[in-house]
């Protein structure tokens, strides 16, 4: 073990309609070919009848979400100065 910290992120997948479910696992699999700096990574996916587990890079921090919704204006460039 390396001792770094992931996160874990659990999608229950009765909230996803068929469409939804399947574009999802379409980005998992996405994500699981992606190298690059800026993109989480995914290190690995679990799946059983119920949920979906993904182990990911840790991000601490705010969410980008809860940072616009607290602005009244948010452009692009701001965005690149969070992330």
């Amino acid at each position: 073990m390396s001792g770094e910290k992931r996160a874990a992120k659990i999608v229950e997948k009765d909230y996803l309609d068929m469409k939804s479910l399947a574009m999802f696992k379409e980005e998992i699999n996405n994500l699981k070919n992606l190298d690059h700096p800026n993109i989480i990574h995914l290190f690995d996916v679990y799946e059983d009848e119920v949920w979906i587990h993904l182990v990911t890079d840790l991000c601490e921090g705010r969410e980008l979400f809860e940072e616009i919704i607290s602005r009244q204006q948010f452009s692009e460039k701001d965005a690149a100065s969070i992330i």
